[in-house]
């Protein structure tokens, strides 16, 4: 069970049962961490009284070096956590301190110069983290990159789409301008929500390339939660609901490129059957979803398994001669209407349509 307190646009409580414990996470300003902490205890402890239970419970973090351990925190002493299973007191940051800071908001001896300085200092560590992890991979993810030049550049315009690279790098890409570009904007953002949105926005624009490179954005995705997971940071990378529908996918950034009146005229244009062929050969046992998605007769087709090619090939030529929104817009649709099964053709398509070659052939 959980329950999740949206308090501003991007400043939310996140409070999760685990039966044996509750975990809270706050995305606001680390000054407030006491305040809410202030504010949950008390609502334990007049819970407590209203069932004349004793107020036992403990405050813990979870242990950054065993995940089945907890550290809990020795009140008595000044910033002392003992853990139960380590059997040690590990080397806690700033980031878990922050909540037991003075409950009352900043000293005013120091104007809350401190806690200012330890927020900026958590903030440029989680950068510095999400950073590494891009450069511990560099090998993979040029290779993935770097596998064609319409790859390279389908990956430039989906990301300049997102304001991620600008003109320059999209005209000319390579794989150090791209990921500089996406670390130098990060380095730019000054609080945890912004930081999570850039990062967004960069996984989304590659996972919407396809292919290995849409697998490359789940792994780095993966990694850099289990980074904010072991700070104690709620960051999920998956991003406001309506930012996510604001936000283009490699297919959908073929409009936003550019001159938007030519990259619409690109989505309108009418397939050639080779090209289809080519992009959806991979999915040909998939013909009768296909044809029955783009409105064409399928039943007068053989169900010989060794002729799926021969069925796609018909299915496509039936449908380019049916004059019924025979544009690549609607070929789109039909990827995405069947997600599980053209999995490889919709990574094809887009990918496709965000190449030199198709933009040569289609807007000549």
């Amino acid at each position: 069970m959980s329950l999740k307190i949206t308090i501003t646009s991007k400043h939310t409580l996140h409070l999760i049962n685990r039966y044996t414990h509750i975990e809270v996470y706050f995305t606001g300003p680390t000054q407030h961490c006491p305040l809410v902490r202030k504010l949950l205890t008390t609502a334990i402890d007049n819970s407590s009284d209203a069932m004349h239970l004793k107020h036992n419970y403990v405050n813990a973090f979870a242990c950054p070096n065993n995940e089945s351990c907890y550290c809990i925190v020795n009140e008595d002493h000044h910033r002392v956590a003992d853990c139960t299973v380590c059997g040690q007191s590990p080397d806690i940051s700033n980031d878990y301190w922050t909540w037991f800071n003075d409950a009352q908001g900043p000293d005013e001896s120091n104007n809350g110069t401190q806690i200012e300085k330890d927020n900026d200092q958590s903030l440029n560590k989680i950068k510095k983290k999400l950073e590494i992890v891009l450069r511990e991979n560099q090998v993979t993810l040029h290779d993935i990159f770097m596998e064609t030049q319409d790859t390279l550049k389908g990956i430039a315009r989906a990301l300049n789409a997102v304001n991620i690279v600008d003109k320059a790098v999209q005209k000319e890409p390579t794989y150090e301008s791209i990921i500089g570009s996406f670390i130098n904007g990060m380095k730019l953002k000054d609080n945890y929500s912004d930081i999570e949105e850039h990062c967004v926005k960069f996984l989304t624009a590659l996972s919407g390339v396809g292919g290995p490179v849409a697998e490359a954005s789940d792994m780095i995705k993966k990694k850099w939660m289990s980074i904010c997971t072991t700070v104690g940071l709620n960051i999920t990378f998956e991003g406001n609901a309506s930012k996510m529908d604001d936000m283009p996918s490699a297919a959908n950034a073929v409009q936003m490129k550019g001159h938007a009146s030519d990259e619409n005229l690109l989505l309108d244009k009418k397939p050639e059957k080779s090209d289809l062929l080519r992009l959806f050969k991979s999915s040909a046992a998939h013909y009768m979803i296909i044809g029955t998605a783009l409105d064409v007769e399928v039943d007068d087709l053989s169900h010989n398994p060794e002729v799926t090619t021969i069925n796609l090939i018909k299915v496509f030529k039936k449908w380019l001669h049916s004059n019924n929104d025979v544009t690549w817009r609607n070929i789109v649709q039909v990827c995405e209407d069947y997600p599980d099964e053209l999995e490889r053709a919709k990574a094809n398509v887009q990918e496709f349509l965000l190449s030199d070659r198709a933009h040569a052939k289609y807007l000549k």
